[in-house]
């Protein structure tokens, strides 16, 4: 009969730690999209923007890529990272513009609460704070570790930064 190793007797995966960005509705538009809030780069040099600064990280990590304008594949998607479906080196980080569904969505609040312990950050293009009443409010600043906006583009940057130096830390908390 063959035994089954121990989860601390595992062998240590060799594949890289995935971090995850996950964007929202709308975020497919930038550089279309009111590019005097939002700017003219595009959601594509968002992601060569984030791959390269993973690179000269010089750090184990792989960043990930995912947006939607469909809340239910949102919801989906994390419930995948939740459950660990398709990760080879395990989930390290998440970074989330949640855009429209930050001040409207308790289901997204709840998917991502699911995360925890793994280092949750919040990015927004633009500062929510300075901009209409309604945005004042999100549903998930309370549940994530670490929370970027009004930065463009370069906020994404600053949290995948955040993220890998967490990384580095001995967390025992992170799956």
């Amino acid at each position: 009969m063959k035994k089954e190793l121990s989860p601390k007797k595992q062998p240590k995966s060799t594949a890289p730690v995935e971090i995850h960005v996950l964007n929202g509705p709308n975020l497919n538009m930038l550089g279309f999209r009111e590019p005097e809030l939002y700017g003219s780069e595009t959601l594509a040099d968002l992601e060569k923007k984030l791959r390269e600064a993973a690179k000269e990280s010089k750090s184990r990590v792989k960043v990930r890529f995912f947006q939607t304008n469909y809340e239910g594949e949102m919801l989906d998607f994390i419930h995948s990272l939740v459950l660990g479906v398709g990760q080879k080196g395990g989930l390290g980080g998440v970074i989330i513009n949640p855009a429209a569904w930050t001040h409207t969505s308790v289901a997204l609040r709840d998917a991502v609460l699911m995360l925890k312990p793994v280092p949750l950050v919040e990015v927004h293009l633009t500062n929510p704070l300075e901009r209409e009443e309604f945005r004042h409010y999100s549903f998930i600043e309370d549940i994530v570790d670490y929370r970027v906006s009004g930065m463009g583009q370069d906020g994404y940057v600053e949290a995948l930064r955040w993220v890998i130096a967490e990384l580095k830390k001995e967390r025992l908390d992170v799956h």
